[in-house]
């Protein structure tokens, strides 16, 4: 039994040594539980598929002597670890998956195929196969282990912290995950440290190299992660404070090896970084990678860069410029959102994609120089680019997609041509607009597309033309003729919300909306006079509420009902003249908190009591004039 274990020992030892001594590991490795002889002879020709290893001498020659002490002495189990005990002397092989290379970018958060609830399965040897953890030497005196995931999750310790495999997880990621595991076979070859994970499921090795210069806290560190596609990705070593780094020196090759991509988050925080230069090689920018490094001014660029993550440059506030190279392929959501310093970009032809928001916030922009092969303006694009006066909306443009120029206040124009789709929002808050012409082959102005231009006072349209307006489409403009739109069939709420520039206004009869229309004319505060088509049955809720420069309201004897707070908080409204004997009101805020004092009804006494509308008015006093007499209150 003893021999058994000794022997199980010694072969764990030399199979880690084997491994962590091969470098680059660029492809699967099964760890195995063969003797120090068989795995020896093996491992030149067989360990990571099709890539010849060859260990260390030094190694091997320590490996050697530990097995040897093993067999002629009982050695004790290292702290915490479990041995696997056996009575026969059957060995225990694994085989090595096939090895699927990659080319996309390494992903920190790949996406699952199969459902969540979805049961993992565990093969025999999966089960019965000695933890990694167990077959790692014991860490050398003074060594630290360097926990780089989330600390604050409530059961975290070093032991039961896991991670996703990046090899395997795109199958499973909900259940295939395994413990990081710290390895020091000695010192890396660049005098860092060395880490190595090992999937429980799939076997795959994986290794990550701290390179540090402890002497010059202004450079960084730099962590360097072998991906499955046989490439590094590049990053700061978080256990500086990365808010010190002043220059980076980036390499495009490690260990003879591609550095191809800068890791998501790779430099996040390095506040006081002024200028980076990314040399040839690299392709990818991960998410964040350059996120909120306020001091940065100046960026450089490859021609070899393929994809600019999510979030790259996001909050890089002295950021001025940034020329993107011809060869970008993929410009990810909101690379440059909240750059308050940009001034200018140069967008090259060529780019398969353009993601939402890239300039979001970027309020000192003036010029970009967008790519002639692209029919679209994504989503929120320029959204808050104030000082962008002089953007010229190309011919080939064919959609422009929701809040692509939203709150661009400096733009005083825009040339908005025939065959051209506006999504929704698309020129809210662009205050510096005061005249707009309509494309004659528009028949819908979307929501929200002109919402709080407040210096618009002129939309040049046809009448009839617009079938449909949307939700708060003209809510917030300097308007002050809606004549064009009396023929309008379908008109969303707060369409003409409160428009300062409208004083009189014609109500036609097809906005009935059953109620569901809502806030039509909500705030106008200059409102003074309300004329009703002969058709006009209903008003809706919040019609007119908040219209404090009403001081008189004759509803015709065509009106039928009246909803909810149609007239509520119309704080100068004392005269109300209702000439239908039969007129519904639908609530009592109607006229809700509205000082009237005079109401003239088209009806008797008797009629007003029966429809019983006196407790629809909260005033204090006020007196009905009917056709028989008054009523006092």
């Amino acid at each position: 039994m003893k021999k058994n274990r000794n022997i199980l020992i010694a072969a764990a030892l030399t199979t880690i040594i084997l491994v962590t001594s091969c470098q680059p590991m660029r492809y699967p490795v099964a760890v195995t539980t063969e003797t120090a002889e068989n795995h020896t002879e093996s491992a030149e020709t067989s360990a990571y598929g099709d890539t010849t290893c060859v260990p260390d001498s030094s190694l091997i020659a320590d490996t050697q002597d530990v097995s040897q002490s093993a067999t002629e002495t009982e050695t004790e189990p290292i702290s915490g670890e479990t041995l696997i005990e056996t009575e026969t002397d059957e060995e225990t092989t694994e085989t090595d998956p096939v090895s699927k290379k990659n080319t996309e970018p390494d992903s920190t958060e790949p996406k699952s195929t199969t459902p969540p609830d979805t049961e993992p399965k565990v093969t025999e040897s999966e089960e019965t196969q000695t933890p990694f953890a167990d077959l790692c030497p014991a860490d050398p005196p003074g060594y630290q282990h360097r926990w780089s995931l989330d600390k604050e999750q409530d059961d975290y310790t070093p032991q039961n912290h896991w991670i996703v495999c990046s090899y395997c997880s795109e199958k499973r990621a909900q259940e295939h995950y395994f413990p990081e595991t710290l390895v020091k076979t000695g010192a890396a070859d660049n005098g860092g440290d060395l880490m190595i994970r090992k999937c429980r499921n799939c076997h795959y090795v994986e290794e990550t190299v701290f390179e540090r210069d402890p002497s010059d806290v202004t450079s960084p560190g730099l962590v360097l992660r072998l991906m499955k596609d046989g490439t590094y990705e590049v990053s700061a070593d978080t256990s500086y404070d990365v808010t010190k780094i002043k220059e980076l020196n980036i390499p495009s090759v490690f260990r003879g090896v591609p550095v191809t991509k800068i890791s998501d988050r790779g430099f996040q925080g390095c506040t006081g970084l002024e200028t980076v230069t990314v040399p040839e090689g690299i392709e990818w920018l991960g998410r964040s990678a350059f996120y909120d490094c306020s001091a940065l001014k100046t960026v450089i660029l490859p021609e070899s860069i393929v994809e600019i993550g999510q979030n790259s440059f996001q909050r890089c506030s002295s950021l001025t410029g940034i020329t993107i190279p011809s060869g970008v392929k993929y410009i990810q959501d909101a690379c440059f959102d909240g750059c308050v310093s940009l001034k200018s970009c140069v967008i090259p032809d060529g780019a398969e994609y353009l993601g939402s928001g890239i300039f979001r916030g970027c309020s000192a922009l003036e010029h970009v120089d967008y790519p002639s092969d692209k029919n679209y303006i994504p989503r929120n694009m320029f959204e808050g680019c104030a000082s962008l006066s002089d953007f010229s909306i190309p011919d080939h443009i064919t959609s422009i997609n929701s809040y692509a120029f939203s709150g661009c206040s400096g733009l005083k124009t825009i040339d908005l041509h025939s065959g051209i789709t506006v999504k929704n929002g698309a020129f809210e808050r662009c205050t510096g607009l005061t005249e707009v012409t309509i494309p004659e082959d528009w028949t819908v102005l979307p929501p929200d597309i002109f919402c709080g231009c407040s210096s618009l006072k002129k939309i040049n349209v046809k009448p009839g033309q617009i079938k449909e307006l949307g939700s708060d489409a003209l809510a917030g403009t300097a308007i002050k003729d809606i004549s064009a739109f009396y023929l309008t069939e379908k008109v969303g709420s707060m369409a003409f919300g409160s428009c300062p520039g409208l004083t009189e206004i014609f109500v036609p009869g097809q906005w009935n909306c059953d109620g569901f229309c809502s806030y039509l004319f909500y705030g106008c505060n200059n409102l003074r006079s309300i004329t009703f088509a002969d058709d006009c049955k209903e008003l809706g809720y919040y019609w007119f509420s908040e219209c404090n420069g009403l001081t008189e309201v004759v509803l015709p004897e065509t009106i039928e009902k009246i909803w909810d707070f149609c007239f509520s908080d119309c704080t100068n409204l004392k005269t109300v003249t209702i000439k239908n004997k039969n007129l519904s009101v639908n609530s009592r805020n109607t006229f809700g908190n509205d000082p009237i004092d005079t109401i003239n009804f088209a009806g008797t006494v008797a009629e007003w009591n029966e429809i019983n509308l006196s407790s629809y008015f909260d005033s204090e006093h006020y007196t009905v004039h009917c056709t028989d007499g008054d009523i006092v209150k």
